[in-house]
């Protein structure tokens, strides 16, 4: 693979995680925030924060990466093909589903929700670039 291929698509995967960081964060601060008040926020931030951190920076983005492994061996199309996104949002979702064993079942609906919007943010990131990669298309 060539390293420039693998360098753009690293940074695809960062910049979907932190994403999903924020979308899912804001909202649950402001979840807390309202139905808890203050100091549900601080406890949430000092617990959840270092759960999801290493969850959605390390461990998304290689899952991730895995995923359009997965897909490529299963399906000869293109990435942008219905068959091949298809597979990829499954693989994505097994990927939230793993997550139930390492933290807690609790988290197992953000986690899923975390994965559908990381597949739908990346899955626009790869269409936009090759977009302007290829504009005649």
């Amino acid at each position: 693979m060539d390293f420039q291929i693998l360098r753009k698509t690293i940074i695809r995967k960062l910049l979907s995680s932190l994403f999903v960081f924020f979308s899912i964060h804001v909202y649950l601060v402001m979840a807390f925030f309202l139905f808890h008040g203050p100091q549900s926020v601080h406890d949430y931030v000092i617990v959840f924060l270092g759960i999801s951190i290493p969850s959605i920076f390390i461990y998304a983005p290689l899952w991730s990466l895995l995923s359009d492994y997965f897909t490529s061996l299963v399906t000869t199309q293109s990435k942008t093909s219905v068959r091949s996104r298809g597979y990829s949002l499954l693989f994505h979702l097994l990927g939230g589903l793993v997550v139930l064993f390492f933290i807690s079942p609790v988290f197992i609906v953000f986690s899923i929700i975390g994965a559908l919007i990381f597949w739908i943010f990346d899955s626009y990131l790869l269409e936009s670039t090759k977009k302007r990669c290829n504009p005649e298309t």
